[in-house]
């Protein structure tokens, strides 16, 4: 199954805050039994929210197998 990630979501992903139901989307995309699409305004959204100090990330190794 395919799936389209907003930003809200990608962020709390990211920083392991997503419910349980939506962390498994996450993880069985991890697992290669789906694909999650980030479009390009969401990690343009994701840039600014940094850039302009409204969130700190730090981003682990994450692949594109």
């Amino acid at each position: 199954m395919s799936y389209v990630v907003d930003t809200h979501a990608f962020i709390w992903y990211l920083i392991g805050k997503l419910p349980e139901e939506a962390d498994s989307i996450f993880r069985s995309a991890e697992e290669g039994e789906s694909t999650i699409y980030v479009p390009t305004i969401v990690l343009a959204e994701c840039l600014y929210l940094v850039e302009n100090k409204k969130i700190i990330l730090i981003l682990k190794n994450y692949s594109t197998n």
